[in-house]
């Protein structure tokens, strides 16, 4: 997952970065509700796992079908094949290629590995008091979305109804939230979108145990409603944090938070267990983590329109 989040970044131009997050996260949602219907005919955990394990020799194949992000091969000096790649992208395309492009790509590789010369490090990381604390806080957003969106769903199957389909309709909600992330990232922006969605979210969850037990239809709607507002946020954590750090350390400050998050993934289908004390404790456990992370995203500034930071002076320049 991370790595499909890094190429769509690196491999798509600016005003598109938002569309490929989004078509990643209603992959997830298709995904989730593919899985729902498999365990729905195929209950015996045994024989579910086998199926869903079958696709997996297919990813290997992904090694010879997917390109190489132009940025990395431009960072590391790889001239000749981000040439020959963006001929090949010119060709799918069907757009020339000037030698200006080329000129321009040449320059462009110098410039980078000037740049990627630090070397980013943990040293590095920690002499930057700036970059620092925008890692912290990214990766308490990572934690809660992941937190919060994995323990909404497993939570589902608890609300008034038939378990599989409350399932599917948590899966189906994902699909919304994605859209709403790729309207509101480039009209609203990436901090307004990442606030608001961690603020509705924990409204929801919060409300969600003070509506009376006889009130099911209500108390399903909240529900995914608290779950679409988490997809959105998710989206646009994958977005934000990546436009956050430099390209230098991209893949380690994005890996180190997508860690945080399956921390939060671990976590999350031990939250049924606070039921036993209060019936809507995980909901609002819930919503306190996203109204605290929500909080956090006041820290943060924000990069819409905004070029890829490629060091860390760049990165902390962002205000």
């Amino acid at each position: 997952m991370l790595n499909i989040l890094i190429a769509v970044v690196e491999l798509i131009g600016s005003d598109k970065r938002t569309l490929g997050s989004a078509a990643v996260g209603i992959s997830v949602a298709v995904g989730e509700l593919i899985l729902n219907l498999i365990v729905w005919n195929v209950p015996y955990w045994r024989h579910f796992l086998l199926i869903v394990s079958l696709p997996a020799p297919l990813f290997l194949a992904y090694t010879y079908l997917l390109e190489e992000s132009m940025r990395w091969l431009l960072t590391n000096g790889n001239n000749e094949e981000a040439v020959v790649l963006l001929h090949k992208i010119a060709s799918w395309n069907k757009f020339a290629v000037s030698d200006k492009v080329i000129d321009e790509i040449t320059k462009e590789s110098k410039d980078l590995q000037n740049i990627v010369t630090e070397k980013f490090n943990i040293k590095l990381l920690f002499s930057s008091s700036a970059l620092l604390k925008r890692v912290l806080v990214c990766s308490w957003w990572w934690f809660t979305a992941a937190f919060v969106y994995y323990g909404l769903m497993i939570n589902s199957i608890n609300l008034p109804g038939n378990k599989y389909t409350n399932f599917a309709l948590s899966s189906l909600a994902t699909i919304p939230g994605d859209i709403i992330a790729v309207i509101t990232l480039d009209r609203l922006g990436r901090k307004k979108t990442l606030l608001g969605g961690f603020v509705f979210c924990g409204i929801c969850c919060v409300s969600s145990g003070f509506i009376p037990p006889g009130y099911s239809s209500a108390s399903i709607a909240v529900f995914l409603i608290g779950k679409t507002s988490i997809s959105a946020c998710f989206n646009a954590v994958y977005v934000y944090t990546s436009e956050l750090v430099p390209t230098s350390a991209r893949g380690s400050l994005v890996g180190t938070c997508s860690m945080l998050a399956r921390v939060g993934t671990v976590l999350a289908p031990l939250t049924p267990l606070l039921s036993e004390l209060w019936h809507s404790l995980p909901t609002a456990v819930f919503g306190l983590a996203s109204l605290s992370a929500a909080a956090l995203t006041l820290a943060t500034p924000e990069t819409l329109n905004r070029r890829l930071p490629d060091s860390v002076a760049e990165a902390t320049a962002i205000s």
